[in-house]
Order: C-alpha cells, then structure tokens, then sequence
C-alpha cells in the first residue's frame, strides 16, 4: 500500500479521462481524429499485410498475435492512433521492414526495447525522448524508451527491430504511436 493525495490523484484521473475523449465534446471541430483508420492506412510487412490501426491506451494489445497489454503510457500519447504489429517479428533485420501511409503530416514515436543495449541504425534519425511506455508480457514488466520523429502525410517505412545496429536482448517487437499535426 502506498498512500496518494487524493486531490492529484483525482484531478489526474479526470485529466486522462478529458485527453482520451470522455466526458463532453465541444463544439468547435477535434484536433486529432477519433478513428485511427484517418491518420494511418496500409501498413505491412514482407511478412504480413493485415497491421491494423488501434487507439493507444492503457489495457489495449499492442500486439496481434500475442495478449500482451499497455500497461503504462504516457499521457501525451494515450488515445492516439498506432500500428498492432506481430510480437513474432520481432527478428526480423531487414533495413526496410514496416511500410504504411500517413494521411497527414504526423508525428511518428517509436517505442523500442529499453534492454536492448542499442537500438538498430535507422532509429538514430528519430529523436530518443524521455518517455517510457511499459507493456505487462503476461505477469512480467517490459519497459520501452520512446523516440519521435516528424513526417509529412505520405508513404513511411521503418526498419526491422533486429536490423544493422541493434545489440544485446531485444525481447518485444517496438511499437509505433502517430501524432498528427494540426489542420490548417
């Protein structure tokens, strides 16, 4: 047991409620759209075609083949659209791996194994942040550092989690959270 000051954790708690869309809508239109489909469409691989867009919150499966969940995530990025890959690619060394669209110029954050000792060479373009981003693999705690970089609306591909660069124990595939940018 821990003891909270129940003021914070409550205005907390309503914070993350208001960010992740519950509660009332204004009027005026939303900055970011409510369907992932809208920010990212076409994602694959050599490997599979299906990745499908998701909304990136606490509880969700970040993964389409194993019951993984995110456990803790940044406020700065729950409810915003990312990519459910396939925790078994997570091998894979291509340099040119993920493919998918961006519908508009977007922020693209990359969460990758916080264990491995260093992150593959096409990560280095994208900017390490202080962020983590903490998924439960069934009972044991993974934690993943996040890095960001900026896009413009159109094709992107990522490498492979194993490609050129990385070193030491990678054991979850990374993560990809897209932030779009404001219209207008």
């Amino acid at each position: 047991l821990r003891s909270l000051e129940l003021l914070t954790s409550v205005v907390g708690g309503l914070a993350i409620a208001a960010h992740e869309g519950h509660g009332e809508f204004p009027k005026y239109d939303v900055i970011y759209p409510r369907a992932p489909q809208a920010v990212i469409t076409v994602a694959r691989s050599a490997l599979r075609d299906n990745y499908e867009p998701y909304e990136f919150r606490v509880g969700a499966q970040p993964y389409a083949d194993y019951p993984y969940t995110l456990s803790r995530i940044p406020v700065d990025l729950s409810a915003l659209p990312a990519l459910r890959l396939a925790q078994a690619d997570k091998t894979v060394d291509d340099d040119e791996f993920l493919h998918f669209t961006l519908m508009r110029a977007a922020r693209v954050y990359v969460a990758y194994d916080a264990d491995a000792r260093h992150a593959p060479d096409w990560l280095s373009a994208f900017e390490k942040l202080s962020l983590t981003v903490e998924i439960d693999q069934i009972g044991t705690p993974r934690l993943m550092n996040v890095y960001a970089k900026d896009f413009e609306a159109g094709p992107v591909t990522l490498g492979g989690n194993r490609s050129i660069g990385s070193a030491g124990n990678v054991f979850m595939h990374y993560l990809v959270v897209v932030r779009p940018f404001m219209k207008g």
